[in-house]
């Protein structure tokens, strides 16, 4: 799947002490998004998922004499392996990987230059297993691992829900 576009929108706008006045707004927007899935059975209980994606935006503006240009790109990727142990329990184990990178420069009136920028990687594993206690109630328990290379931070959260299916139309 993919989606592109882009956008090009300008106006004069009047200054709102001297209507006389009026200065240029301009925009350039461009935008991009690209997804890819596979999905392939192991065998009768075991299925192997996986899927990726790109995105990139980028902003031009024009504010008078004052230009602005925003950048940002990003890619995911995941792979899950999901199956059952027997009709009780069933398991979803997989990673994924996130980069975002983010640009953005000012050039202003006053013949400043500002910019600013960061890149970051996200890279997680998860486990969580299903315990279907009967037709009515389920326990999803599990653990996700993730490090952050924004802030440089690995964190282990732990997962658990609880489901009750109240009526025939229920989840």
């Amino acid at each position: 799947y993919g989606n592109f576009n882009r956008a090009h929108f300008s106006m004069y706008n009047h200054n709102i002490d001297d209507y006389t006045q009026k200065y240029l707004y301009d925009l350039i927007n461009e935008y991009a998004y690209l997804n890819a899935s596979y999905r392939t059975s192991l065998n009768d209980q075991w299925t192997l998922r996986g899927g990726a994606s790109y995105n990139f935006i980028q902003n031009n503006t024009i504010v008078d004499v004052e230009r602005y240009n925003e950048v940002e790109k990003a890619h995911h990727a995941k792979v899950v392996l999901d199956g059952s142990f027997s009709d009780k329990v069933e398991l979803k184990s997989g990673v994924e990987v996130i980069q975002r990178s983010y640009r953005h420069a000012d050039s202003l009136s006053m013949q400043v230059n500002l910019s600013s920028r960061f890149d970051e990687s996200i890279v997680a594993s998860f486990t969580e297993a299903d315990l279907y206690s009967s037709n009515k109630f389920v326990t999803r328990a599990g653990m996700r691992m993730e490090y952050n290379s924004l802030n440089g931070k690995a964190s282990l959260d732990p997962r658990l829900s609880l489901a009750y299916k109240t009526c025939s139309s229920s989840q």
